[in-house]
C-alpha cells in the first residue's frame, strides 16, 4: 500500500490537477492526502472522478486558506474516525498489513501555534492502540539539516517538536518524492 501526501496549494489550479493526475499515474497510490486544497467539496469530487478513485473525505478550508482531503482507491477499506481543520484520522483494513490507523496531518504554519500542533499530536496518539502512521505537511522540523534557506529554526521549536514526537512514541519513516519540502514528514508507531 502506498500513500501520497502533498501540500498542493490550490486544487482549483489546472496545473496542480495535471500534476496530481501525473503523480497518480506514476506512483499508483492507494491513498492520497492533500493539504491546502483551497477548494470546496464539489471540486474535490470532480478531481476524484478524473483520478478514478472510489471515495473521498473533505474538510473545507476556512476563509481563503486551508482545506484538507483524503482520497482512496477502494471502497469499504477506509473508516474515518475523526477530523478537523488540521487532520483526518482514519483506519484502514488491509488484507496483508492488517488494520492500521493513519492520520493525514496539516500542522499550524504560524510559529505561535506550534504548541497547539504538538498537543494535538499528543491527543491523537492516545486515541487508539492500533499501529499508527502520520504523514503530511506537519510544518515542523526535528533538526536544522531539514531546513532549506531562510532563518534558522529556533532551538525551542526544534526541541518542542522532537519532544512531541517522542511523547507520542513515533519514529521517522523514509519519505521521498519530487520537490521534498521541509516540514513534510512521515512518522509511525508499531
Amino acid at each position: 500500500m502506498s500513500l501520497l501526501a502533498w501540500n498542493c496549494r490550490g486544487l482549483a489550479n489546472p496545473r496542480i490537477v495535471k500534476l496530481l493526475l501525473d503523480f497518480n499515474q506514476q506512483y499508483r497510490p492507494s491513498l492520497i492526502f492533500l493539504s491546502e486544497t483551497l477548494v470546496k467539496q464539489s471540486k474535490v469530487e470532480n478531481v476524484c472522478k478524473r483520478l478514478g478513485f472510489a471515495g473521498f473525505f473533505v474538510v473545507d478550508g476556512q476563509g481563503h486558506g486551508g482545506g484538507i482531503v483524503l482520497i482512496w482507491r477502494n471502497e469499504g477499506v477506509v473508516q474515518i474516525v475523526n477530523s478537523c481543520q488540521s487532520f483526518i484520522d482514519f483506519e484502514i483494513s488491509h488484507d496483508q498489513a492488517g488494520k492500521w490507523r493513519y492520520t493525514g496531518y496539516y500542522g499550524f504554519p504560524e510559529r505561535a501555534r506550534r504548541t497547539e500542533s504538538w498537543n494535538m499530536l499528543r491527543e491523537l496518539s492516545v486515541a487508539s492502540s492500533l499501529p499508527w502512521c502520520i504523514i503530511g505537511d506537519i510544518n515542523d522540523i526535528v533538526s536544522m539539516e531539514e531546513k532549506r534557506g531562510g532563518k534558522n529554526q529556533p532551538r525551542k521549536l526544534l526541541e518542542g517538536f522532537s519532544k512531541a514526537i517522542m511523547d507520542c512514541g513515533l519514529h521517522g519513516i523514509c519519505t521521498h518524492g519530487r520537490d521534498q519540502e521541509e516540514g513534510n514528514h512521515g512518522f509511525k508507531r508499531d
